[in-house]
């Protein structure tokens, strides 16, 4: 597949499917929590499941934005001796960072599924949803690493030809 489809439809996914999912777990975390500060002090009845539930919201929030910031390029970097590179340098330190991040995905689409697999039959203790629901998000996570990065990869390599 050329890298212009495959940019655009990782343009697609991230930016406007897993952006817009991410907006909604945002959304969702903060009124969870405001439900519970109200429900807590100004009802004097706090409700036990929102504890769980920001938990679960917040786990998903922050595997998701990791992927938002993945192809938008705003993880840290190190960008004093990024700079002092030549071109055809940094080209390369682009293709061997973008392969440690393939390799990571993998591990967490390996290690993720696994731990899926062990918890797939334990219930969360309120609201005994199944305690994958959490870890879900790991396995599915690695893969996106792993779509970035080949994407990035492909896009290096077609560059420095």
């Amino acid at each position: 597949m050329e890298t212009g489809i495959m940019e655009r439809l990782t343009d697609l996914l991230f930016e406007k499917i897993v952006g817009n999912l991410v907006k909604l777990l945002g959304g969702a975390l903060v009124l969870t929590i405001l439900l519970q500060i109200l429900a807590r002090y100004a009802m004097n009845h706090p409700f036990s499941w929102t504890e769980e539930f920001s938990r679960l919201v917040f786990i998903w929030f922050c595997m998701l934005s990791s992927t938002i910031t993945l192809k938008r390029k705003l993880h840290i970097g190190i960008d004093f001796v990024y700079n002092k590179l030549s071109l055809r340098s940094r080209k390369r330190v682009e293709i061997i960072i973008h392969l440690f991040i393939f390799v990571f995905g993998l591990l967490l689409l390996y290690y993720g599924s696994k731990l899926l697999l062990t918890t797939i039959d334990q219930k969360t203790e309120i609201l005994r949803w199944p305690s994958a629901v959490y870890f879900s998000s790991v396995p599915l996570v690695g893969m996106f690493y792993c779509l970035l990065s080949s994407v990035e990869i492909l896009k290096q390599v077609k560059r420095t030809v």
